[in-house]
């Protein structure tokens, strides 16, 4: 291998390293909001260990807060992609389940903001 090749496979793994401490480095939200159609219908602290059944005209699905993870673990929605995502604990963070118009997300003081618009 030449000087150039050990170089790029060091930037490589510079690269990688960095990505990797940004998406460690979130910060852990406090609360979870289940939002349908628009509208906050449910409000719990991370930290609380429970199951709660979302129930919409479309259908219905059942999030799962346990251990300051937050995951969808059933629906009937027919393409079952908020029960795939993974769990999620971070502020900001959300799982959305479109057929229902469900949209489970993380809150919290310490979330950053992207950008501001006047």
């Amino acid at each position: 291998m030449k000087k150039l090749d050990f170089l790029i496979i060091a930037i490589a793994l510079i690269l990688a390293g960095i990505f990797l401490l940004i998406t460690i480095n979130g910060k852990r939200g406090e609360s979870v909001e289940i939002v349908v159609d628009g509208e906050v219908t449910a409000v719990f602290t991370l930290d609380s260990d429970t199951e709660y059944r979302v129930d919409t005209p479309e259908g219905w699905n059942i999030v799962k807060i346990h251990g300051g993870t937050v995951s969808v673990i059933e629906s009937d929605c027919p393409n079952q992609i908020c029960v795939k995502h993974k769990e999620i604990s971070k502020s900001g963070e959300s799982i959305i389940c479109l057929p229902h118009k469900i949209i489970v997300r993380i809150t919290g003081t310490n979330q950053e903001t992207d950008a501001l618009i006047n």
